[in-house]
């Protein structure tokens, strides 16, 4: 029950951690709740790995560049002119592209397809193995968050109908060795 509340994204805090104690088994066990906003999902694993060697007594992996070192660089680039080339290119590129599609939100599950048009059918097992995929991935030298924003934008193209449906993200996983220890 204490775990149900709603952030106060003005005054925080963003995030409630508490050592709950199980007297039926005498344990003790760590939650806590992150928003979205201070913890993404790799924060969360690297925080996790990291408990776990503090737990063991292991010395931990310090963060070669913090994330807010990483905003501060991506500030300092916005005003370079590779930016201002990149920016050029790809308003021109995607000068034609949708800026918003609505689906109606009565049903978000059931996509406007003109009667005409005939969709694909493809087959997607309920569980992947993710060894399956990681051995793929490396097969063909995608990575893995790359695959999936592909099969992503596959998936909105059919949705919305437009075969050129234009999605963004703004970080995509640790890729670097500077950043590959970084929470974020």
């Amino acid at each position: 029950r204490a775990m149900d509340f709603p952030f106060d994204l003005s005054g925080g805090p963003l995030y409630q951690i508490w050592i709950v104690h199980t007297e039926e088994d005498n344990a003790y066990w760590l939650a806590y709740i992150m928003h979205h906003l201070i913890f993404d999902g790799v924060s969360n694993t690297i925080f996790m790995n990291d408990l776990k060697q503090a737990y063991h007594d292991n010395e931990l992996m310090p963060e070669t560049k913090s994330f807010l070192d990483i905003c501060l660089g991506e500030v300092e680039m916005r005003k370079s002119d590779a930016y201002t080339a990149a920016k050029a290119y790809y308003s021109t590129t995607f000068a034609d592209a949708t800026d918003v599609v609505t689906y109606p939100a009565e049903d978000v599950t059931t996509p406007v397809v003109p009667a005409d048009e005939q969709w694909e059918e493809i087959e997607v097992p309920l569980a992947v193995d993710r060894k399956i995929i990681k051995s793929l991935c490396r097969k063909y030298n995608v990575a893995t968050d790359m695959l999936f924003y592909t099969a992503f934008g596959y998936v909105m193209s059919k949705l919305s109908n437009d075969d050129k449906a234009v999605f963004s993200t703004i970080y995509t996983g640790r890729s670097t060795e500077e950043t590959r220890n970084t929470m974020a």
